[in-house]
């Protein structure tokens, strides 16, 4: 074989090599960049259709959401804050004596004459409880709360191994903020 041909086939094999080289590591790497950004494109494409159409619909729905607030009207309150505490507190005492939790104290967290509207447009009293109970029993207590008609919300709960030999028996703390129905005069101006 002469130099001239040994020269053109080493030319041919690293001409190969370079093709094989620039085929994994430059071409085929794009190609699949340039997939990956053509379907996101095509996604964002598609969420852009969508935002349009919303803002088109917004007009709308902003003059259903003012007609339906002009329907709403806040109960009218038919006792002070003050005076719709002990019915509340009779209804959480029964709810513990039906779920076997001891209720040893239950009271306002702070004074009534404190307490202000909040942005559910009920006044936000805090009601501190402590009592003793089994897991289960503390459990119940709680559904029960949840699945009440009074507006009730668990803030915090504080479980304790209670005293004595009894294993079973836990000191429980919680505080529920109780949704109250403000007079006329406690509502915010809108």
């Amino acid at each position: 074989m002469t130099p001239q041909r040994q020269k053109h086939i080493l030319i041919g094999i690293l001409g190969c090599f370079g093709l094989v080289l620039g085929l994994n590591y430059v071409l085929i790497p794009q190609l699949s960049s340039s997939a990956r950004l053509l379907a996101g494109r095509r996604s964002l494409s598609q969420k852009m259709t969508r935002l349009h159409h919303d803002l088109k619909q917004a007009a709308s729905l902003e003059e259903k959401r003012t007609q339906l607030l002009q329907q709403v009207q806040l109960p009218a309150a038919s006792l002070p804050p003050e005076e719709q505490l002990p019915d509340l507190m009779e209804k959480i005492a029964k709810a513990a004596r039906s779920s076997q939790v001891r209720l040893l104290a239950l009271r306002p967290k702070e004074d009534i004459g404190k307490i202000a509207v909040g942005a559910s447009g009920y006044l936000e009293m805090p009601l501190e409880l402590t009592a003793s109970a089994g897991y289960h029993a503390i459990g119940r207590f709680l559904d029960l709360m949840e699945g009440s008609q009074d507006l009730l919300r668990l803030r915090e709960l504080e479980i304790k191994e209670g005293p004595g030999e009894n294993l079973w028996e836990h000191q429980v703390r919680m505080v529920l903020t109780a949704h109250l129905v403000p007079r006329p005069l406690d509502r915010p101006e809108k």
